[in-house]
């Protein structure tokens, strides 16, 4: 798309939905329901069909010189840049919804309701239980790690367990002590400590499937259609 919203070209891979896309170094990366990755230069020509996995890629995600993919088949592949597979991250027991990197650590989320941590090499380092059904998205918002859930939940994981926050309802603005909240996360002590130090809950009345940072705030969409 151009600038003006007009449409410059049309990249049609074949006959399957995309469901996610990832940008590294210029090539574009789409993930496929028939579990391929297509991979567009430039110039916007195909030059690769990634093949590996054996259902939907619902998430890519760029790792230093990787590409990681996540799975209905439960399974987080990671590519090179000659489109090669260099191995995989197991250990999810249902699909990977959303991945994550920062600071050179990876997340995972999973309809397995559990988020896992990895290392830069794909070791298991962590894994947060906390939500009552399949987690959807994650983000990161002033260095906290942010979850969300079918359960119509936001979760922020830290160092310190604090008491579940709960929106006014007598406003629609968000609340100061949430999007400011003095905590400062390393990945670190989250490897020794992994906890829940927030919930958000009562905002949303449906699946919360989205997570952005705009500027000072968190951004969160939901099935609701808020």
């Amino acid at each position: 798309w151009s600038d003006d919203g007009a449409v410059i070209q049309t990249l049609q891979p074949g006959d399957t939905a995309l469901y996610c896309m990832a940008v590294k170094d210029g090539v574009l990366y789409c993930g496929g329901y028939d579990g391929s990755i297509f991979v567009y230069n430039g110039s916007g020509t195909m030059v690769k069909q990634m093949q590996g996995h054996e259902g939907v890629v619902f998430s890519l995600c760029v790792h230093g010189d990787l590409v990681l993919s996540g799975s209905g088949d439960k399974t987080i592949r990671m590519w090179d840049d000659s489109h090669t597979e260099k191995g995989q991250m197991l250990g999810h027991k249902g699909p990977i919804s959303a991945l994550l990197v920062h600071e050179g650590i990876v997340f995972s989320a999973s309809y397995d309701k559990s988020i896992r941590m990895w290392s830069a090499d794909g070791e298991l380092m962590t894994t947060m239980s906390g939500h009552n059904t399949m987690v959807l998205s994650l983000g990161m918002s002033r260095g906290r790690l942010v979850s969300s859930s079918a359960d119509s939940t936001l979760r922020l994981w830290g160092e310190e367990p604090v008491e579940p926050y709960v929106p006014s309802q007598d406003s629609d603005a968000p609340s100061a002590e949430f999007l400011d909240a003095s905590f400062r996360w390393s990945p670190t002590k989250l490897l020794m400590q992994g906890m829940l130090i927030k919930e958000v809950e009562h905002g949303h009345g449906d699946w919360v499937s989205a997570i952005a940072t705009w500027g000072r705030w968190l951004v969160t969409g939901s099935y609701d259609g808020t």
